[in-house]
């Protein structure tokens, strides 16, 4: 019984840790990946193009900065750069 016990709450602090931690990772911040000053309309787009097609999420600001979540940085770089 004891052992069936120990294995329950693992299982439950394995589960939660693991939850917790992708919960973290889909609503990870938002990032500068290319600031407004170094981008014309045509780079901008070529830009939103590449982070379209390699599925990564974006958002453009007021100013026209690309901004991309911080877990998609070494993929944005590697793909888009």
């Amino acid at each position: 019984m004891k052992k069936r016990m120990i294995l329950i709450i693992s299982f439950v602090i394995v589960a939660a840790t693991g939850i917790l931690y992708y919960e973290s990772y889909l609503n990870s911040p938002f990032m500068i990946f290319a600031h407004h000053e170094n981008l014309d309309e045509s780079l901008r787009e070529r830009l939103i193009d590449c982070l379209g097609e390699n599925k990564i999420q974006y958002e453009v600001d007021a100013n026209g900065s690309v901004l991309i979540r911080e877990r998609d940085q070494n993929k944005a770089v590697i793909t888009c750069s």
